[in-house]
């Protein structure tokens, strides 16, 4: 099934999911709540090595 023929609520929904990240993603940080996986994803080494505070603003996003 190409997109031409896909049923009208499964881009409805698409779009929906779509809004809803990019809602998160305009957050201010700090202002979200946290993930209930969030201490198992924060604990491995390679985060621990990570800078505290990010000088550089660099970051930037795209939801499609």
């Amino acid at each position: 099934m190409g997109w031409v023929e896909s049923p009208p609520y499964f881009c409805a929904a698409s779009e929906t999911g779509r809004d809803v990240a990019e809602q998160y993603a305009e957050l201010p940080l700090g202002t979200q709540g946290s993930h209930k996986f969030e201490k198992w994803a924060m604990s491995g080494a390679a985060v621990q090595a990570l800078p505290e505070i990010v000088t550089k603003n660099d970051f930037k996003y795209f939801v499609d």
